[in-house]
């Protein structure tokens, strides 16, 4: 997994920021996996993954309160 560390006003904070895909492939491939589909649905995979890692924030104020 690739990460990201950043400054937050709360201090530093590390954040997954993606998958190793091409870890991800090639232990597909040496489980027999079908690397073809893996290719077409891992960037979905790897979206849900990503965001639901990534803390809820409050709703933000629109202004229409």
């Amino acid at each position: 997994m690739r990460v990201v560390t950043m400054p937050t006003p709360g201090g530093i904070e590390t954040r997954p920021i993606g998958l190793d895909n091409t870890a991800v492939l090639l232990t597909a491939q040496a489980r027999g996996v079908d690397t073809a589909l893996l290719t077409e649905i891992l960037p979905r995979i790897e979206a849900a993954i990503i965001n639901q890692a990534q803390p809820a924030h409050e709703e933000e104020d629109d202004g229409n309160t």
